[in-house]
């Protein structure tokens, strides 16, 4: 089998494509495809890589993964055996982490609304951080603390007033337009503060921050770092001091973009052959060190320890470990567009591969060296199933398959079957491979439709 790379790609980080060590045709002609693939080792790696950046810079850390990035309790289960914690959101999610056997103090919880449920059980339980959104959730939080008699670990989400652009929507859950975390000068806050000072079932841990998605500098970190000194200042005025300070996650990777305006603009318009501009830099490294130099000299000027670093990554943590695997079913030319259709597209497998940009590369059965521009298109009647557009790749024949990159993230959990069984999921560790997820079937597909159980049992 030849692997080839798509000629416009400068490096491939995480999964290596080595076909001494993975197999991945024998893989797709025995479990069919489309198919996701899940390297471990790339798991773990990237868990000792993150946290390893922030203790060089001199901080203590503690890492937890957003479990909406990839909710497979196999994914999961090796992050859990690699120390990380669990960052939930819901109660399906809390239900995930007890599942695989996380400890409560190891749980973040989140949310921008946070129901009775979850937030009750969250106490119940003594999970380590929940992050207070609102006056209304820290007054829920102290009812069910005061009615169970149970210390709730809380922390103030503030938001950090970044500026938003509709050109790009990286930051647009930090901005200072969202409706997310309190805004520091605000009568909520200072009324939240007064409330958590005073009552002793409320036990303040520290501040929160999330920035957004496919964060790919350094400067929103620092904007966002000193609006949360402000509130800072305001909390000690109260005797209350952070012991942990939660940055929250959104880290980008180096192979992978998400879309903004005028990428689709120059992808859809122009036809251009599109190259996005990948960030050179380690953010990850850059955070950690600005972070730890801000935070020894705000620390010293108030007399105040240091605090522990949460951080809540998802995409960093998963993303590069995982490919998937499709089919080129078809080949058409039409005017000057040469096309390749696959059993698989952004309507039938994830919406992000009409929203981000992923490398390609070519599983080939011949050795043809010529290269060709194509539009890769899924199995729908739609022009909105495609896989990618304008790539240029090695001649493609009916047969071949295809391996998008760095799908490790939101890519299962944002899976659909629409017209079809989701794909199967299977994971290499140490040169075994085992099948973490069947294909689902047309019986899963209806296996909540009562009519349909009740006429087929």
């Amino acid at each position: 089998m030849l692997i080839r790379q798509n000629q416009d790609k400068d490096q491939i980080s995480g999964y290596a494509l080595n076909s001494s060590i993975i197999h991945l045709k024998s893989l797709a002609d025995k479990y069919g495809t489309p198919l996701y693939v899940i390297k471990k080792e790339e798991i773990e790696k990237n868990a000792i890589s993150i946290q390893d950046q922030f203790i060089e810079a001199g901080l203590n850390v503690k890492v937890f993964f957003s479990y909406k990035s990839n909710p497979v309790p196999s994914v999961l289960s090796v992050l859990k055996n690699a120390g990380v914690g669990a960052e939930v959101v819901s109660e399906y999610e809390f239900w995930l982490a007890e599942s695989i056997g996380v400890k409560y103090e190891d749980m973040v919880v989140n949310g921008a609304y946070k129901s009775d449920d979850l937030l009750s059980k969250a106490i119940i339980s003594g999970v380590g951080l929940i992050n207070i959104e609102s006056l209304e959730e820290l007054n829920r939080a102290k009812y069910f603390a005061n009615e169970y008699g149970k210390t709730a670990n809380i922390g103030f989400r503030i938001n950090p007033n970044l500026k938003s652009s509709i050109y790009n929507f990286t930051t647009a859950t930090g901005s200072a337009q969202s409706c997310f975390g309190f805004l520091k000068d605000s009568a909520e806050f200072e009324e939240s503060v007064k409330i958590a000072s005073a009552d002793k079932f409320l036990n303040f841990c520290g501040l929160h921050f999330h920035l957004g998605t496919g964060m790919k500098k350094v400067h929103p970190y620092i904007s966002a770092l000193k609006t949360l000194f402000k509130a800072w200042d305001m909390l000690t005025t109260y005797g209350l001091n952070p012991k942990i300070l939660d940055i929250g996650g959104g880290f980008n990777i180096s192979s992978l973009k998400i879309l903004n305006a005028y990428d689709y603009f120059s992808l859809t318009m122009l036809k251009a052959s599109f190259k996005p501009k990948l960030p050179k830099m380690n953010l990850i490294e850059e955070v950690s060190l600005y972070l730890s130099e801000s935070l020894k000299e705000y620390c010293h000027d108030h007399n105040s320890p240091i605090p522990i670093i949460y951080l809540e990554p998802g995409r960093a943590l998963t993303s590069s470990s995982q490919i998937l695997i499709l089919k080129v079913t078809r080949l058409s030319h039409r005017g000057k567009v040469n096309y390749a259709f696959c059993d698989g597209g952004a309507m039938s497998i994830s919406m992000l591969l009409a929203s981000e940009y992923h490398y390609i590369n070519v599983l080939k059965t011949n050795n043809s060296t010529k290269d060709i521009k194509y539009n890769i298109i899924g199995n729908m009647p739609s022009p909105h199933d495609i896989v990618a557009t304008n790539r240029k790749l090695p001649e493609l024949r009916t047969g071949d398959y295809i391996v998008v990159m760095d799908v490790g993230a939101y890519f299962v959990a944002l899976g659909n079957n629409f017209a079809g069984p989701r794909p199967a999921i299977v994971m290499t560790e140490n040169e075994g491979i085992r099948l973490i997820r069947r294909r689902e079937t047309f019986d899963d597909m209806l296996i909540t439709d009562v009519d349909y159980q009740h006429h087929h049992i």
